[in-house]
């Protein structure tokens, strides 16, 4: 959900990790517009379904929760911005910054999909999304870097972890590529 307070944006994460699957026929009947007036929001985003790829996704904290149309979710991020900085929401490979209450374990042996940014960072991909490719699914991740539209100097690459490594969180870096995938700078 998105408030707006003069001229910064208040951007609320909600999501059903933890609470439920996300049936198909709750997720469906969601209307944005009725509940950015049922909750007094500017706008209401949807951004899925989308798919965890960590082993284990830990919520450290509990985190308050809401009811839309029968669907429960919880709080999961928050992110303030300027709103001329809005658009790194919605623009491929523009990153942002959110308070996130949740740590995305990795299995040793897991395979990782990344991307690294002329600058050296590197992103890990911490879901998928099906909006841009209904038919998108883990088996298919390994040959995206192909379908992806990079920026220059961008690169896209796999790999399967030796160890496990957990991203944890608090203040967290995330950007979303073409397919409207979400990475998380490690």
């Amino acid at each position: 959900m998105l408030y707006r307070t003069g001229l910064t944006a208040e951007v609320n994460v909600l999501s059903t990790l933890g609470k439920n699957e996300c049936p198909a026929d709750l997720w469906s009947v969601l209307d944005s517009e009725a509940l950015a007036a049922d909750y007094d929001a500017e706008a209401v985003i949807f951004n899925g379904p989308r798919y965890m790829l960590a082993d284990t996704v830990k919520i450290p904290v509990e985190l308050p929760f809401v009811t839309l149309d029968d669907l429960e979710l919880q709080e999961l991020g928050l992110g303030q911005m300027k709103l001329w900085e809005l658009t790194s929401l919605t623009s491929p490979y523009t990153d942002f910054t959110l308070r996130w209450e949740s740590v995305h374990v990795y299995n040793s042996g897991r395979r990782v999909y990344e991307l690294e940014s002329p600058l050296g960072d590197t992103y890990r991909m911490v879901s998928y999304c099906l909006l841009v490719d209904s038919e998108l699914d883990v088996e298919t991740l390994s040959t995206l870097g192909v379908g992806l539209s990079l920026p220059e100097g961008w690169s896209y690459s796999t790999r399967t972890l030796g160890q496990e490594e957990a991203l944890d969180s608090h203040t967290v870096v995330r950007l979303q590529d073409s397919y409207q995938n979400t990475y998380q700078r490690i």
